[in-house]
C-alpha cells in the first residue's frame, strides 16, 4: 500500500510538471502574415534573428535581431541606432493604438499596430 501511494505521488508531480510547463509563455518565432495585406510577412527565428520587422528609427535602420525578456518586453537591436523597446499588453486596443506596445496570442500578433496571423 505505501509503495502504491508513492507511486501514485510520482506520477501526479511528473503530470504537475509536464502540463505546468505546457502553458508558459506563447512564442513569436515564425512568420506572421499582415491580415489587411497577405503580400506582407515579418518572421522571427529561434536564434533572435528576424525579417521585414516594421520598427524603422529617425534614420531609417533596420530591426537586425530581438530579444524577448521574461518579463514580456520585446527588444529590437537597430542596424545602426540604439534598441528599441516594445512592451507586452494583453489589450489588442491598447497594441492597436500604440506603436509601444504589442499583442500576442496563440495566432495572433499585433505590432506596431498592425495585425499580423502566424502563417506557420
Amino acid at each position: 500500500m505505501k509503495n502504491h501511494k508513492l507511486n501514485l505521488l510520482l506520477l501526479l508531480s511528473i503530470l504537475i510538471f509536464v502540463f505546468g510547463g505546457c502553458s508558459s509563455k506563447e512564442s513569436i518565432v515564425g512568420t506572421w502574415q499582415e491580415s489587411d495585406n497577405p503580400k506582407r510577412t515579418i518572421t522571427f527565428y529561434d536564434d533572435g534573428s528576424c525579417l521585414n520587422i516594421p520598427y524603422h528609427t529617425i534614420t531609417s535602420a533596420d530591426v537586425v535581431s530581438y530579444t524577448l525578456h521574461d518579463d514580456g518586453n520585446l527588444i529590437f537591436k537597430m542596424e545602426w541606432d540604439g534598441p528599441i523597446t516594445v512592451k507586452k499588453t494583453d489589450d489588442e486596443n491598447k497594441a492597436l493604438e500604440r506603436s509601444s506596445y504589442y499583442y500576442l496570442s496563440k495566432d495572433k500578433l499585433i505590432l506596431k499596430r498592425t495585425t499580423f496571423e502566424r502563417k506557420n
